[in-house]
């Protein structure tokens, strides 16, 4: 006797997901009669959602809320644009820097960046998944892992170390993040005086 094969079938939350080829029957037959159907659904995810995410302030000094001091010229910023462009690897988007249940995994990937009079902006193509987080206002910025050198400043007070920016590693959700000039990564976020969002 031949057995009935049966396939399993995975249907998301959301109405993103999308039948992506026949449904396949497949007629097991034993002799003369019909003894079962077996039914295969092939599916394929929706495309990411793009967003254009605020990572890098206007070229500058400034002050990270950590105290930590971190610069980046024009001139910087346009090397970023050269190495993105030569990139081996692609630039994720992660969850918290990669930290806590989620670490490891990706919330999406980075397609391309763009110098604007505001600062440095990365086009991330999101999953469904995390862009239902993020219009729920789960989550309110971006924070960046960059490469770059330290450049060390003698000042009345004693020596400073500044970090150059020169290099994006990666882009990541957070509510917390280490620049307080950054736009918000969705209309309808609020902030308190450091920056915390209060919804």
């Amino acid at each position: 006797m031949v057995p009935v094969r049966t396939a399993g079938r995975e249907l998301s939350r959301r109405g993103g997901w999308l039948l992506a080829a026949c449904i396949n029957v497949l007629l097991v037959a034993f002799g003369t009669g019909i003894l079962g159907i077996a039914i295969s659904i092939a599916i394929k995810p929706a495309d990411p959602v793009d967003r254009w995410v605020h990572v890098l302030p206007a070229p500058g000094d400034h002050v990270l809320r950590d105290g930590r001091l971190m610069t980046c010229s024009r001139r910087e910023m346009e090397r970023m644009l050269g190495h993105f462009a030569h990139r081996v690897t692609a630039v994720p988007a992660m969850f918290e820097h990669g930290e806590g249940a989620r670490s490891g995994i990706a919330a999406g990937w980075v397609r391309a960046i763009e110098i604007r009079a505001s600062g440095l902006w990365a086009l991330v193509a999101y999953e469904h998944e995390t862009d239902d987080e993020i219009r729920d206002l789960r989550w309110g910025y971006i924070s960046g892992r960059f490469g770059g050198f330290v450049e060390r400043r003698c000042t009345e007070s004693g020596e400073e170390e500044w970090f150059h920016v020169t290099t994006l590693v990666e882009v990541t959700l957070t509510n917390m993040p280490a620049f307080g000039n950054l736009a918000p990564v969705i209309d309808g976020i609020e902030t308190d005086e450091n920056g915390k969002v209060t919804r």
